[in-house]
């Protein structure tokens, strides 16, 4: 959960290092005790309290002043191992998250809004995300992400792959590519489905760092339904794109070759008309993007 303290992280690589066992049992509510976070050790993957020889059954706590009135998070240990549920709370008291977990494997999490609005959630399955879901401060659905093992990832790859097959372990440019990552689709606040990718992880040999590029067809839609943009991309470069007014009509054709010079840009008004359509003076990066970009009201966003 990306909104948890840094003490959710750290239990869970204590038992990350640690020998798999058999599944903890749930606590007797009656007998639960309580230590914070400085009184916690690490020993073998397992947490201990200091001084003591059993592993640690209980809650780990942490606070958000040294008053220690503001609960900040606590977290179920059972065995040695967080087991049970970690939550975060704001300092009114409020929940500001909550992640489940099973012996010590993350599961499913939710986080709120201070307005107590969820924000996010995750589903996990074997100890694997599958699929996050993100909404604003008003309760409207704004991002999706589905993680390999969804059916809707697995047809957007299948799709992709068909046309662009994407080969871990390559190297494009600059890249080395690792694999994909996640099929993106973000909502428009009445609902309708605002655009989708598929998005891939590659490592930057040069500058050393790992990016997130989009791969395949990628494709968006006005709040009234209407398809506003669809663009190919190769490892996170546009090749191609078509985009059309939200009243139906076509805006913009471009394409362009593998060394990203742009072959072809067609233009047409809102009524159908064919117009001039002269070089854009951008960079070679952005020539596409911005040159069959539609901004403002006619995006509908």
């Amino acid at each position: 959960m990306k909104n948890l303290t840094v003490l959710a992280t750290l239990l869970l690589v204590f038992v990350s290092t640690g020998q798999a066992d058999q599944s903890a049992d749930d606590p007797d509510p009656a007998s639960v005790r309580t230590i914070e976070v400085d009184q916690m050790q690490e020993r073998d993957g397992l947490i201990y309290e200091a001084g003591s020889q059993e592993p640690f059954t209980g809650k780990a706590v942490y606070y958000h002043d040294y008053q220690k009135d503001h609960l900040a998070t606590e977290i179920d240990v059972v065995n040695g191992k967080p087991h049970g549920y970690a939550t975060e709370y704001y300092t009114d008291g409020s929940k500001k998250g909550e992640m489940k977990l099973v012996d010590g494997e993350e599961m499913d999490s939710i986080t709120w809004h201070r307005n107590g609005q969820k924000e996010s959630e995750e589903t996990w399955v074997d100890g694997k995300r599958i699929v996050e879901h993100r909404w604003n401060k008003s309760g409207e659905l704004q991002e999706t992400f589905y993680y390999p093992g969804t059916l809707e990832f697995e047809q957007k790859r299948q799709e992709v792959d068909g046309e662009d097959p994407v080969e871990p372990g390559s190297t494009v440019r600059d890249y080395k590519v690792r694999g994909y990552r996640y099929f993106f689709v973000t909502w428009h606040k009445n609902g309708q489905q605002r655009s989708e990718k598929l998005m891939l992880t590659a490592y930057h040999q040069r500058i050393k760092m790992s990016h997130t590029l989009s791969h395949g067809q990628s494709v968006s839609w006005y709040a009234n339904g209407r398809k506003s943009a669809e663009t190919v991309d190769h490892y996170g470069r546009e090749k191609s794109k078509v985009s059309w007014y939200s009243n139906g009509q076509k805006h913009c054709e471009a394409y362009r070759d593998s060394f990203d010079e742009v072959l072809q840009v067609k233009g047409w008004d809102a009524e159908g008309n064919e117009r001039e359509y002269p070089q854009p003076e951008f960079s070679l990066r952005d020539k596409i993007y911005r040159t069959c970009d539609l901004r403002g009201k006619e995006q509908g966003f």
